[in-house]
């Protein structure tokens, strides 16, 4: 098992999140295969930020415990969370031109809305017209 903040594994992961979006299936509609691309944008993140440090994606907290584990400086049975989907886009518009900030968080908060609540998500911007952003 790899750990959570492993860049590899975090991009083999985006990368069955996007086949997934992409395929063929006729019995996902847009809404799912969006959900799929919006899941893989947050991996892809991480996976870039860990490359460079998985510092990068360890929520801070007062007893440091992600950033030792992130470290390589706690192993065993410690639990490892990440920073928030907004922290990683920040992160990468600084980090990673020209990637653009506002834009993903146009697909994180349609993810959030569509996971979260009772909004359409990602129905409010047509396939045709969404695709493009999100490539971009």
């Amino acid at each position: 098992m790899s750990a959570p903040f492993d860049h590899e594994a975090l991009w083999m992961k985006a990368k069955l999140f996007l086949n997934r979006a992409m395929d063929d299936d006729d019995s996902r509609g847009f809404d799912e295969h969006a959900l799929w691309a919006a899941l893989a944008l947050e991996l892809l993140a991480k996976a870039a930020l860990a490359r460079v440090s998985p510092l990068l994606i360890a929520e801070p907290n007062e007893e440091g415990s992600n950033l030792l584990i992130a470290s390589g400086l706690v192993k065993g049975d410690a639990k490892f969370t990440s920073v928030r989907a907004k922290t990683l886009m920040a992160r990468c518009h600084r980090a990673f031109k020209p990637f653009d900030q506002s834009e993903a968080m146009k697909i994180i908060n349609g993810r959030n809305e569509y996971l979260h609540s009772s909004g359409t998500g990602f129905m409010a911007i047509p396939a045709h017209l969404w695709w493009p952003r999100y490539w971009a």
